[in-house]
């Protein structure tokens, strides 16, 4: 829901992020790139996040690795993905990545990652 609120507060400023820019949009450029610097002028770093609960049961572990893929800003790694929860290795949730993009619930590009 936040994800959802802060895209929709975007979109009324006129920042628009489309999931396929050279399908929806092919003329359509970057023009400005924002950088939040910090007060030494160097570039600051992202705030850290609370890690997700890793689910118990196989079923909710398949809809919490979805879920994280699908929220995603970009593709991810299987690392990038298991670093979102607490005490999970990408060696469990590759498979799950795997099932899922079998089911094609997800893809995976040609660099090894994958998207919602």
């Amino acid at each position: 829901m936040r994800l959802n609120h802060a895209r929709a507060q975007e979109e009324q400023s006129g920042q628009v992020r489309f999931l396929r820019p050279a399908y929806q949009a092919p003329d359509a450029k970057q023009t400005t790139l924002a950088i939040a610097k910090g007060e030494s002028g160097k570039t600051t770093a992202p705030a850290k996040t609370n890690k997700l609960a890793w689910p118990k049961e196989l079923a909710q572990q398949m809809q919490a690795v979805r879920d994280a893929v699908q929220q995603a800003d970009g593709p991810q790694r299987p690392a990038q993905v298991a670093a979102l929860f607490g005490r999970t290795k990408p060696v469990t949730v590759q498979p799950m990545l795997d099932t899922l993009t079998a089911l094609a619930l997800l893809r995976r590009t040609e660099e090894g990652e994958y998207v919602g």
